[in-house]
């Protein structure tokens, strides 16, 4: 990686920006300027390339990120959490999926599949009618 980098640059080192982008970057925060990142399919980023170059940037370069594997299945196991806390089970269902697919080897998710299916029941579940207590 390299002596003298930031939080800032090991974060976008750590993604696979070359080390030059980075000063160049980091160059650039210092002087008030601002840094614009996005993710997305690669109709994503060409479209964000073309709005960026339409609205006057001063310079727009796409990467191919390095994300770890086991770092996207934690961020998909996090936003499973957070649809299940949110009720959205069918989203919740897919983002585990999704993390056990990445990770197979993931320790918490047939628990969290698991709570889902758990919840989802008991927000189904009605009280019976006319049941004495």
């Amino acid at each position: 990686m390299g002596g003298g980098l930031s939080a800032l640059g090991a974060g976008l080192y750590s993604l696979g920006i070359p080390t030059n982008s980075i000063v160049e970057y980091e160059t650039a925060l210092k002087s008030d300027q601002f840094l614009v990142m996005a993710y997305g399919t690669r109709d994503e980023v060409a479209q964000a390339q073309r709005l960026l170059e339409a609205a006057g940037a001063a310079q727009v370069a796409a990467y191919q990120a390095t994300i770890p594997r086991e770092t996207l299945a934690q961020h998909a196991f996090m936003h499973g959490n957070s649809c299940l806390t949110a009720g959205q089970f069918a989203e919740a269902i897919a983002a585990f999926h999704q993390s056990r697919e990445l990770n197979p080897k993931h320790p918490y998710v047939a628990a969290r599949l698991a709570e889902v299916e758990r919840r989802q029941q008991a927000a189904g579940a009605t009280p019976p009618v006319n049941t004495p207590v």
